[in-house]
This record gives C-alpha cells, sequence and structure tokens, in this order.
C-alpha cells in the first residue's frame, strides 16, 4: 500500500519511523515516508514533517521550509497548520513578522473552532493594534474559546464582566467564568 503511493499509509508509517512503533526509531526514516505523504498533500504528514524541519530532526533545521509546509497544509483547510502559520507571521518564525497576517490566519482557525486561536483572536481585539480595538469582538471570540473549556479565555471573560468591557457588567458572569477557571487550576481565579 504505502510503496504503491498510498498517502495514509506512508503518513501511517512515518509515525511508526518517529515514534519507534514496531520499528528501530529513526527520524530520517520518518521524514523520507512524510516526504513521500506529504507530496500527496497528506495535511497530517504536512504536519508531521513541518515539526521535523523545525527540530531539525531527521532533516536539516530549516524555518523556511517548516512555515512553506504549514502553508500548504493550511491552504488545505488544516486548522492545526492555520494557527502554526498564525504564529509563525507573529514571532516571525521562517516568515516576517507581520501581525496583520497572523491575525487573519488565527480568524481562520478560529472560525474552524481552533480554540486557542479563539483566545489569541480575543486579545488581539482587546489590545487594538494588529486589529480594530474592539471589546465586543473580543468578548465574542474569547467566549467562544471559554465554552470550550479554555482556562486563560475564562480568566479574561471573568475580568470583562467584573469591569464591563466589552459586554455588560455582571457580577454573577464574572463570579461564573472565575468559578470555570479557578476549577481547571487557575490560581488567578481563586482570588
Amino acid at each position: 500500500s504505502a510503496k504503491q503511493d498510498n498517502a495514509h499509509a506512508q503518513h501511517f508509517i512515518g509515525l511508526m519511523f518517529k515514534l519507534g512503533q514496531g520499528v528501530r526509531k529513526s527520524h530520517a526514516e520518518a521524514a523520507k515516508w512524510f516526504k513521500r505523504s506529504a507530496e500527496q498533500n497528506d495535511q497530517g504528514a504536512l504536519l508531521e514533517l513541518a515539526m521535523l524541519y523545525r527540530q531539525g530532526l531527521g532533516v536539516v533545521k530549516d524555518e523556511a521550509r517548516r512555515f512553506q509546509l504549514l502553508i500548504r497544509a493550511a491552504e488545505l483547510g488544516n486548522s492545526v497548520a492555520k494557527f502554526r502559520v498564525a504564529q509563525s507571521y507573529a514571532q516571525g518564525l521562517g516568515v516576517a513578522v507581520d501581525l496583520n497576517q497572523a491575525a487573519q490566519w488565527y480568524r481562520s482557525a478560529a472560525i474552524q473552532g481552533h480554540v486557542v486561536a479563539q483566545n489569541l483572536l480575543g486579545l488581539l481585539y482587546a489590545e487594538g493594534e494588529a486589529l480594530a480595538l474592539s471589546y465586543t469582538e473580543s468578548a465574542k471570540w474569547l467566549t467562544m474559546s471559554a465554552n470550550q473549556g479554555y482556562m486563560f479565555s475564562q480568566l479574561t471573560l471573568g475580568a470583562m464582566y467584573q469591569t464591563g468591557k466589552g459586554v455588560d457588567k455582571s457580577v454573577e458572569q464574572a463570579l461564573y467564568w472565575y468559578q470555570q477557571a479557578a476549577e481547571q487550576g487557575s490560581e488567578d481565579a481563586q482570588y
């Protein structure tokens, strides 16, 4: 199957070599199989190969190549890849820093339900630098993330309800979100 260019099988073999499951662990061999699968646009293989280029495992470390692979996976619709492309633009990993591009890719991942992208998009709206300042938009994205159980969004929403930024001021709602965050171990929410 793998020799017949079955992308899924090639991806799986790459994972076996990466993890050393049933075969001797070899990042170089994993990279070989991920490359074969990635040539057929297997999104998971593109992500795995990008990680190997990031860490320099089995391949020469190359942030620009990593970024190219992430873009391919993102353009195929992978929300994790979209998030990592956004991070790359935000941090200048393999590409020049571009907060506007970062915001666009965070939005694209957030629309697909990526919880951390939703949180970061909400924070970008609250900062008002890469995106126009909008506490209402901030609250919208933070609520989506918080409803998925993301502690940092819950904590931020608690503060927003406490102060009335972007939402109607509500002690009850502030308490609710602080409790949600505290139940997940947030020490900040416990005070």
